[in-house]
């Protein structure tokens, strides 16, 4: 997958239209797509579907088609915001995801990986305020981080593992494994914890794509960062990358102080690993019992 960024560009800009056809060109010119019409129609289907803010600042338009020859993520960051990319919003940053229609596993990783990192708060902080410098640094290389002693062995508790799950909306998911999350010991309250959770998800997108969800909560009410697993009965409604909605749900815990944040990404990048494998989501998807999940991430 090429990772490409466009600082400022010296473009006449006005609206969405002329954003999407700009940057479709200029994937034409980068020889990364084959026509330029195509893919800014895709792109702009793509958008009549509803929202894609990840930040107040940034948006992340994605589209899949046949003019695509391999793999794109391509940030820009515009002299001036638009402002009728959404309702009330000034968005100035957009990471456009360009994917074709047989996507390599290892591309499929990489984009979810990249996703599943910038759904921390503090990288996406980062992504809204940083200088090109630092957005390089986030953006442009893949950097892997060091998960040192941390393995999923010692991150997943059956206790806060469940399959068939019935329900039928996400509010309903995230307060069943809210629940399950203290009566564990992970939070000390699920009232706040819910709303901590529930105002992350405003924000954005937790859905990486591939019918799985990782929504998170930084709050003071996490004692101790952990995981909460819910393998839907069938699967429902989530905002997502690709469009698909959640049938696998993973919560994760956030503590508010500075290392709950650093054991919090080191646990993202275990995830995100196993879940750029399809065999790993298949797995999950399949899962019935407990040591079903377990023995799928173990694998």
């Amino acid at each position: 997958m090429k990772r490409m960024l466009l600082w400022e560009p010296n473009w006449q800009l006005h609206d969405k239209a002329a954003l999407l056809s700009k940057v479709s060109q200029y994937l034409l010119d980068e020889k990364a797509i084959t026509d330029a019409d195509e893919v800014t129609q895709a792109l702009a289907m793509r958008e009549d579907l509803g929202n894609d803010l990840v930040a107040p600042n940034i948006a992340i338009p994605h589209a899949q088609h046949a003019a695509v020859k391999h793999a794109v993520l391509l940030l820009v960051k515009l002299r001036h915001p638009l402002q009728d990319w959404c309702s009330g919003a000034y968005v100035d940053r957009y990471i456009f995801s360009l994917i074709p229609p047989n996507l390599s596993a290892c591309d499929a990783g990489e984009l979810k990986e990249f996703y599943t990192a910038i759904a921390d708060d503090q990288v996406m902080n980062r992504l809204s305020l940083g200088d090109q410098r630092e957005i390089r640094t986030i953006f442009a290389s893949r950097k892997k981080t060091t998960v040192e002693s941390l393995s999923l062995n010692a991150v997943l508790d059956r206790n806060t593992i469940m399959t068939n799950v019935e329900a039928d909306r996400k509010d309903e998911v995230i307060a069943t494994l809210s629940q399950r999350l203290y009566e564990q010991g992970y939070i000390s309250s699920v009232d706040e914890f819910v709303q901590a959770v529930n105002q992350r998800e405003r924000e954005g997108a937790t859905g990486i794509g591939q019918h799985v969800a990782i929504p998170h909560g930084r709050s003071d009410t996490v004692t101790r960062n952990g995981v909460a697993i819910a393998v839907l009965n069938h699967e429902i409604e989530w905002e997502s990358l690709d469009d698909t909605g959640a049938k696998v749900v993973v919560l994760l815990t956030v503590g508010a102080g500075g290392q709950g944040s650093q054991d919090h990404l080191k646990m993202l990048s275990l995830f995100a690993r196993k879940l750029g494998k399809n065999e790993v989501i298949e797995g999950l998807l399949k899962a019935n019992t407990i040591d079903d999940v377990i023995a799928t991430f173990s694998d």
